[in-house]
C-alpha cells in the first residue's frame, strides 16, 4: 500500500497538531497559591533561616494597612523564633509558630499578627527564623 503525496501532507499536519497539543499541555501546569493575585505595595520579600512555601498578607478592612502575615514554612520550625520587619527596619514583631504538620518534608504555619504596617509605604518585608 502506498501513501500518496496528499495523504502524506495530511498525516504530517496531523502529527504536528498532536505534538503541538501535547507540548502545550506540558507547559500549562502551574503552582497554585491561596489567592490568584495579591498586590501589597511593590518591593521585595526576604526570608532567612528557613524555606517559605507561601506568604499571605491580610489587610485592614479599608485595605490601607497590613494587619497579619501568614507564612507556611517547609519543615519543622515550630520551636524556632520567627520575627518580621518591614522596609529594612529591625525585626521587631514576633510571630506565633503553629504546629508542625508531618509529611515529606512537612510544614509549619506561622502567624505574624497584630500588625499595622501601612501598605502605601511598604517597600520590603523581612522574615527571620532562628
Amino acid at each position: 500500500m502506498s501513501i500518496n503525496f496528499k495523504n502524506r501532507i495530511f498525516l504530517g499536519a496531523a502529527a504536528i497538531g498532536v505534538a503541538g497539543t501535547m507540548g502545550a499541555a506540558a507547559f500549562t501546569n502551574s503552582v497554585s497559591f491561596s489567592q490568584a493575585s495579591q498586590t501589597v505595595g511593590y518591593g521585595t520579600q526576604t526570608v532567612t533561616g528557613a524555606t517559605a512555601t507561601n506568604v499571605a498578607y491580610k489587610l485592614s478592612a479599608d485595605g490601607t494597612d497590613i494587619t497579619e502575615v501568614d507564612v507556611t514554612f517547609s519543615g519543622n520550625v515550630s520551636t524556632s523564633t520567627v520575627q518580621i520587619g518591614f522596609n529594612g527596619a529591625a525585626l521587631t514583631e514576633s510571630c506565633s509558630a503553629g504546629t508542625y504538620t508531618t509529611g515529606t518534608p512537612g510544614s509549619t504555619a506561622v502567624v505574624c499578627g497584630g500588625l499595622s504596617q501601612p501598605v502605601a509605604s511598604t517597600t520590603s518585608t523581612n522574615i527571620s527564623v532562628n
